[in-house]
């Protein structure tokens, strides 16, 4: 149940990407949506560290799940942009294959983070500035990309 408004989040966020879709470009939409999770990111650990009401940090997880969504769905079709048709099997594999490495060493950095804190909100905090730099930095490569985009 506590994960709740994230799962909703992510499916609100496919669907707001479908909407936006034709309106914005790729890039944009991918900026968007990581820059409200990375901004989300925060407010998710703030919400846990002062033990704040439940629903302000169900408000804060939807952010986090809608922004991660929207920027799913152009990524994926930007990615498949590139690639010849034959290849779009295995680029499609490859990507998906990535991000579920990508998973699996954000699950391992905040095992690690938390086994060797001092303190469990240290952990939270420490998870909170690598998230929020791998967001960012997707954020401004994605800006980067509407930039030279228009100068093309």
């Amino acid at each position: 149940l506590t994960m709740l408004p994230h799962a909703a989040s992510l499916s609100a966020g496919n669907v707001l990407s479908a909407k936006l879709h034709g309106r914005l470009r790729p890039q944009q939409m991918m900026a968007l949506g990581l820059g409200v999770a990375a901004l989300a990111v925060p407010l998710i650990a703030l919400c846990f560290d002062l033990r704040a009401p439940r629903v302000t940090a169900y408000v804060a997880m939807a952010l986090f799940g809608g922004g991660t969504a929207l920027s799913v769905p152009p990524m994926i079709s930007t990615v498949l942009d590139q690639v010849e048709a034959e290849l779009a099997g295995v680029a499609s594999g490859l990507l998906n294959a990535l991000r579920q490495s990508g998973g699996l060493l954000g699950v391992a950095v905040a095992g690690g983070a938390a086994t060797l804190a001092a303190h469990l909100s240290t952990a939270l905090w420490i998870m909170t500035g690598v998230t929020c730099a791998a967001y960012l930095t997707g954020t401004l490569l994605s800006m980067l990309a509407v930039k030279l985009r228009r100068e093309n």
